[in-house]
């Protein structure tokens, strides 16, 4: 009978390490899927404040302006109106923050109202601070896009395109949109609806501008780091929403933005430098224009 030879006791202990090893990266695995979750929602979350907040400062404004003048009838019933459209808003908000989640998701959106809307849902007229705000918006521009989230994208620019121009006294806001046809290197040429939001505020330094859309928490640290190298002096007030405000900001507000114009199809672009102002550009697909019949017949 033969004898089985003993086993290696060092190759036991190698074997034995090498188990422990892999439980310990299963272990490892899971817990790495656990944060990932808890930054989803934390992402999420940080996102849901932002916008709720957009909504809740004109409201807010209002309350406090028809309190401090009970007697002022219109000034209250500006108010009403304004918390009114803030709680319209903010049931939007949500769908469109959650709908984006949503693969498929089509949707129409008349260009030209939801940049009205988003104008009426700025705390201070813009000729208050000095900012010349025209508007030029093609009557045909129908974009395949929630309306909600276009709204939401407009006034996320703007917001911060005035805050900009406040920080130097004023200036221009020129808002147009025009259909045009989209190259996107995949096929033939797209019907596109083409939105420009462009300011005459103080630019945009390059070392922010290339982590404009990076969500707050992976593209803040690097863009406070490069903005603590750059020419002082030519710091723009800007944030991550499009354009004024303090690098706190930073990424949540245009993460927001193109996660959304993303999600319908499209893209958004800034073009910017220091002294030069700045143009965000969001192209989206075109939606098919309602024909007069489709009207009567309604």
């Amino acid at each position: 009978m033969t004898q089985q030879p003993s086993p290696n006791p060092d190759a036991q202990r190698l074997l034995g390490r090498l188990s422990e090893m892999e439980r310990r990266i299963a272990e490892l695995e899971d817990e790495l899927i656990g944060a990932q979750r808890l930054a989803s929602l934390g992402t999420l979350a940080g996102a849901i404040a932002h916008e709720v907040n957009n909504i809740l400062t004109p409201v807010l404004s209002y309350a406090r302006m028809a309190q401090a003048a009970p007697d002022d009838l219109e000034l209250g019933r500006k108010a009403i109106e304004k918390a009114e459209l803030g709680a319209l808003r903010a049931t939007k908000v949500a769908s469109a923050i959650l709908g984006c989640l949503v693969d498929g998701r089509e949707d129409q959106a008349c260009v030209k109202q939801a940049v009205e809307q988003a104008i009426a849902c700025l705390v201070r007229e813009p000729h208050r601070d000095g900012i010349e705000l025209t508007v030029q918006v093609e009557e045909d521009c129908i974009a395949a896009i929630p309306e909600a989230a276009l709204q939401q994208v407009l006034l996320n620019l703007l917001l911060n395109a005035t805050k900009a121009l406040r920080s130097v006294g004023g200036g221009r806001l020129h808002i147009r949109a025009h259909r045009s046809t989209w190259n996107t290197g995949d096929g033939p040429p797209l019907e596109s609806i083409e939105i420009a939001v462009r300011d005459s505020g103080p630019g945009i330094p390059r070392a922010v501008r290339d982590h404009l859309f990076e969500p707050l928490g992976r593209g803040v640290s690097r863009v406070r780091t490069a903005r603590s190298a750059s020419d002082q002096s030519q710091q723009a007030p800007r944030s991550g929403s499009g354009g004024g405000g303090g690098v706190g900001g930073v990424g949540l507000g245009l993460a927001i933005c193109r996660r959304l114009v993303e999600s319908a199809g499209g893209r958004i672009t800034v073009q910017s430098g220091p002294g030069e102002g700045a143009t965000f550009t969001i192209t989206l697909p075109a939606a098919p224009v309602p024909a007069p019949a489709d009207h009567a017949a309604a």
